[in-house]
């Protein structure tokens, strides 16, 4: 396998990152973890792989800083997410990133040539895919340690919530329409006047493109245009011209009101289990990118010019961020 490009992350964790970290001059380092460099080349280097077609040095203005913080980030986020993993004890061995880098490769089926022709083509080459295995393996390890230990749900618990919150299991009211739509309001005007003169749409509309049956289902405050129409209408009753789209006018008439109906706990008690289990989920990832974040930002020193939300430094308006995920 060639020998990864250094990539500037040297120090206290050169261990726990499987040989992808080197020492810089310290005039070319933009920010330190746990006093350990991130250079400036290596920011450089990680803004033209994130956004293909960037310079390596970046542009000016807005974009080019944009562009800059997104590879500072990653890379920050990175270390965290090895650091973090490597104290846990979950940390990634050198074999575990080879043999994802192996299997990727594998999927080229000119072998490891087309494979390096394929890395070289995004500015790439194996030591950046080596970075970004290693953290998407710790990342996942650390979820998987977050979530390993969430509680049962128990039948009452399941039972509390369903009691609490019937109305999120109430099937809201559904409407079948028949419909036609032509593509200009004459079209349709006269297509409603042939139904009013005592013909059914059905009758007038089989021999048109456009014409069908349709059962609109929708709470009512996410009802677009359309559907606040048909909701609106009588039933039996034929509507139109009504501007269905931007080149089509519909004609419609409600054929059937369904009443809403509440499920039955039998029915929705599997879904309620499910979503419980998901919010102990997502709390037990929250809590713990919570603790990553308070560990690793006071270690984390940038230069000015280098200062992302992720410093130590940063302190302007917070943006939500998942430190257990990459930038």
């Amino acid at each position: 396998m060639p020998v990864p490009r250094q990539i500037a992350m040297c120090g206290a964790l050169v261990a726990a990152t499987v040989g992808l970290t080197a020492c810089g001059g310290s005039d070319d380092v933009a920010a330190r973890i746990d006093g350990a460099p991130i250079t400036k080349a290596a920011i450089g280097h990680w803004t033209s792989v994130l956004e293909p077609g960037a310079s390596a040095s970046g542009s000016p203005g807005q974009r080019g800083q944009a562009r800059q913080r997104r590879a500072i980030d990653f890379l920050i986020s990175a270390r965290w997410l090895v650091g973090e993993a490597a104290s846990r004890g979950l940390g990634v061995s050198r074999q575990d990133v080879q043999q994802q880098v192996a299997e990727r490769q594998a999927a080229f089926a000119g072998g490891e040539a087309e494979y390096h022709k394929a890395l070289a083509a995004k500015g790439e080459d194996v030591g950046d895919v080596e970075l970004q295995v290693q953290a998407e393996l710790a990342s996942a390890r650390l979820r998987q340690l977050a979530t390993a230990s969430l509680e049962r749900v128990t039948p009452s618990q399941v039972a509390a919530y369903y009691a609490h919150h019937r109305q999120r299991f109430v099937l809201p009211e559904r409407r079948v329409v028949r419909m036609s739509n032509r593509k200009t309001r004459a079209a349709a005007a006269q297509l409603k006047r042939e139904v009013d003169a005592g013909q059914s749409l059905t009758s007038v509309a089989q021999h048109m493109v456009g014409e069908g049956l349709m059962t609109f289902e929708s709470a009512p405050g996410a009802r677009n245009q359309l559907e606040l129409a048909v909701y609106a209408a009588r039933p039996h009753h034929v509507v139109g011209p009504f501007k269905g789209s931007d080149v089509e006018y519909d004609v419609f008439e409600v054929e059937q009101v369904i009443p809403p109906v509440s499920q039955t706990f039998a029915r929705v008690k599997d879904t309620i289990r499910t979503l419980l289990l998901e919010e102990r989920a997502r709390r037990a990832l929250a809590d713990l990118g919570a603790a990553v974040n308070a560990k690793w930002t006071p270690r984390t020193k940038c230069d000015p010019g280098y200062v992302v939300q992720k410093c130590s430094q940063y302190n302007g308006p917070k943006a939500p961020e998942d430190p257990l995920s990459l930038g």
